[in-house]
């Protein structure tokens, strides 16, 4: 049963959020894609895997730095910034009161709170809309993911 499906009304809309705060902001898609795509892996959402936003691979993300999200943490090549917004998201996703007042001066080294705002938006919307797929099993088919209209 995939949700997308359900509602489809409903989701329209949340794209219409959605697509544009995920392609553009302040934050690049490149790093916004690392981070939604470590918390497809987090989620076991095999929907938001294999999905890949057309914004990030035109700011040069490629299949090896997307493997890159499977990783453990001592073992990714990542940037210092794409690593440090995987590192958010993986601990937004786990247990969000590790992202203390330690992590949070180590963010505003590399972003400003205004992208740390945009970055924490982002991911919040990542984990809810992959943990839908997966609760409601709309994760389960990767061939046939819902395209909304645009």
């Amino acid at each position: 049963m995939n949700p997308l499906e359900l509602a489809p009304e409903l989701f329209d809309r949340y794209f219409a959020f959605f697509r544009p705060a995920h392609t553009s902001g302040i934050v690049p898609a490149r790093i916004k894609e690392l981070a939604r795509l470590r918390i497809a892996v987090l989620n076991g959402c095999n929907l938001c895997l294999f999905a890949r936003y057309a914004a990030a691979t035109l700011e040069g993300l490629d299949e090896e730095t997307v493997a890159q999200v499977r990783r453990p943490e001592a073992e990714r090549v990542l940037a210092p910034r794409e690593a440090l917004a995987v590192r958010f998201a993986e601990r937004m996703a786990t247990d969000f009161r590790t992202v203390d007042g330690d992590f949070m001066a180590e963010l505003r080294k590399a972003f400003s709170d205004a992208e740390i705002a945009e970055l924490g938006l982002m991911i919040g919307q990542y984990m809810a809309m992959g943990r839908l797929l997966v609760i409601m099993g709309g994760h389960e088919g990767a061939c046939e993911i819902y395209v909304p209209p645009v």
